[in-house]
């Protein structure tokens, strides 16, 4: 079974005051202490775009800094629209591979839109996490020349508060594509069917977290500690 990573470097659970700290009192270096995970970014240790490869979109949108009650203190990212900048995104890349474990805390201010929030592309594959107006999680899988496909869910993060996504893409024994999400301590999907496009059996995506307007309001989210786990 693919979980999530977190606090152990191969489950997902959110960092906590167990976690080791730098000695100083004020830093939890997550990610120093996460050796076996392929990407760890915690936004406490370099400046923007840190172990990322780049910010797409609007890179004056996002700024990196401390905030009261942080899951891994002292610093989170946060990406604040404007009716000009409603796109922002830290985008990294993976190697190729058939399982893909993605954990994240996100943040979604009250009075949000349509928000894409994270989600990965690989050629023509593309495949969103979001959160809608009514605060509710989606996925939608978009394949070039295709009508995407729209799963909307009855759950959503926790409002205005920080919520642990883990969000597992694997393909099985058969060859078929799937998604595990958790939500908190929610499940979201234990199992949700995808379509990699052309029947590829593998994926060598690249991945984002951020912050993407669909529809409605511009909207305020922050981010702390994003992790890929690949096997």
């Amino acid at each position: 079974m693919l979980l999530g990573c977190g606090s152990d470097g191969t489950t997902g659970t959110s960092p906590d005051a167990s976690a080791p700290d730098a000695g100083d009192g004020r830093t939890d270096p997550f990610c120093r202490t996460r050796p076996r995970l392929s990407f760890c970014e915690d936004f406490d240790e370099g400046e923007l775009p840190g172990r990322f490869e780049s910010i797409e979109g609007s890179a004056a949108i996002v700024t990196r800094g401390p905030r009261d009650g942080a899951p891994s203190a002292p610093n989170v990212v946060t990406i604040a629209q404007t009716a000009e900048a409603t796109d922002a995104r830290l985008t990294f890349s993976s190697a190729r591979g058939n399982k893909f474990n993605l954990f994240f805390l996100v943040a979604v201010a009250e009075g949000h839109g349509r928000l894409d929030l994270a989600g990965l592309d690989d050629g023509d594959y593309h495949l969103e996490l979001g959160v809608e107006p009514d605060g509710k999680w989606y996925v939608e899988e978009r394949i070039a020349g295709g009508a995407p496909r729209l799963v909307a869910t009855e759950l959503g993060p926790r409002r205005g508060e920080f919520t642990s996504v883990r969000f597992d893409v694997y393909v099985d024994g058969a060859g078929e594509g799937h998604i595990r999400f958790r939500s908190g301590s929610d499940t979201v999907f234990t199992s949700e069917p995808l379509s990699f496009g052309d029947a590829r059996a593998e994926l060598a995506p690249r991945w984002y977290v951020g912050a993407r307007l669909r529809a409605g309001d511009p909207s305020r989210v922050a981010f702390d500690t994003v992790t890929l786990g690949e096997d």
